[in-house]
């Protein structure tokens, strides 16, 4: 059983093109698609995935960017206490950086007690506790710097921030943002 393709194919020797059709059957353990039906390839590709969100930025050290991301997941409650961090091979690989650089990563975020390596286990998450809110305030600063910043670029004066940030704290969670007046 198999699914009939046919493609046309470009062949290089080192001085002549050649141009051929070619027709082959490709085994497959489905049955063939109903008439009118199109048959998909089901192949995948695996691919890495962190358990935590990080875009790399251009000009910024991927060192830093990432032991931010992940000091933030995991302060935030994102990563619980046990729970799996990547390797250092499944780092580089998701972000495609030097494995010495996810090796430095992992390290880092150790020394700070964020995790820890259990031979034969694997890397795991050991933040014993929840972060104050100071704390977990201050990951914000940068992102709010760049909204401050941005707004105020574009007019806007910190009664519409506020509103903005309400709004989409509503859209996001259902609720309403419990805002203090100063």
């Amino acid at each position: 059983m198999g699914i009939e393709r046919s493609v046309d194919l470009v062949l290089s020797t080192r001085s002549h093109w050649h141009h051929m059709n070619a027709s082959f059957r490709i085994p497959t353990l489905c049955p063939p698609p109903a008439p009118g039906l199109t048959s998909w390839c089901t192949m995948h590709h695996s691919t890495h995935v962190l358990p935590f969100p990080v875009e790399l930025r251009a000009g910024e050290s991927p060192y830093r960017q990432v032991v931010y991301a992940a000091t933030r997941a995991i302060v935030s409650g994102e990563l619980p206490q046990g729970a799996a961090f990547p390797s250092v091979r499944e780092l580089s690989q998701a972000l495609k950086i030097n494995p010495n650089t996810a090796q430095k990563i992992i390290a880092e975020l150790v020394r700070a007690g964020l995790l820890e390596v259990r031979p034969g286990i694997g890397t795991i998450v050991t933040c014993r506790r929840r972060a104050p809110a100071a704390e977990r305030r201050a990951l914000l600063s940068h992102d709010v710097e760049q909204l401050v910043v941005e707004a105020k670029r574009l007019g806007l004066d910190a009664e519409d921030v506020i509103d903005a940030v309400e709004e989409q704290w509503t859209r996001l969670f259902g609720e309403r943002a419990a805002v203090r007046s100063g």
